[in-house]
């Protein structure tokens, strides 16, 4: 009984890593398209690439003065932990996302414009105020019984407006005094 338990919860771990490198393909590839000046559809090289939090939902969004001779936001693709197959694979577990940062905001080809920032990273609404240098998505893998507290920290998805990278490292271990919290992650890759 035990060694199916452990099974199980190994499996569990196996899906939050697909999980984890799913989200974080998905938003190494938008901050690609930025630092590449990605055409995203219609001829259109958007003013700004974002990536838009809210709980565990992120938009991918651009904005462009092409349209309309007034500034438009356009949701290019809106994402939840649910969109990827290997998120919500588990039967024992579900993944979630938690991220302490309103939206990150790239300029094509991550240049700098006026304030020398071509990557920024906004704590909230009131980005020239409240920016900051590094910021983390945290994934987690929770039971199924809703208890928040027992939640898991696996993976992380980190962001460095410093040098304009995002990169992923995963938990190697666990607290003693707290065994739902990381102590130490891999290097970057």
């Amino acid at each position: 009984m035990g060694s199916w338990y452990l099974s199980s919860l190994d499996a569990d771990r196996v899906y939050t890593e697909s999980c984890t490198n799913a989200v974080f393909s998905d938003l190494a590839d938008w901050v690609y398209y930025a630092s590449t000046s990605r055409i995203i559809s219609w001829d259109i090289v958007p003013d700004y690439y974002v990536i838009d939090m809210s709980w565990d939902v992120y938009n991918l969004n651009y904005w462009s003065w092409k349209l309309t001779n007034t500034s438009t936001w356009i949701l290019y693709l809106p994402r939840t932990v649910n969109d990827f197959m290997y998120c919500k694979q588990s039967k024992n577990y579900y993944n979630r996302l938690s991220a302490n940062f309103k939206d990150i905001k790239m300029l094509p080809g991550l240049v700098p414009d006026w304030d020398k920032s071509g990557f920024k990273i906004c704590k909230d609404s009131d980005c020239w105020s409240n920016l900051l240098a590094t910021w983390a998505i945290t994934i987690e893998f929770c039971p199924k019984s809703d208890v928040l507290s027992a939640c898991v920290e696996y993976g992380q998805i980190y962001f460095d407006a410093r040098v304009a990278v995002v990169r992923k490292r995963l938990c190697k271990k666990y607290k003693k005094n707290a065994p739902t919290k990381c102590e130490e992650r891999t290097t970057w890759r």
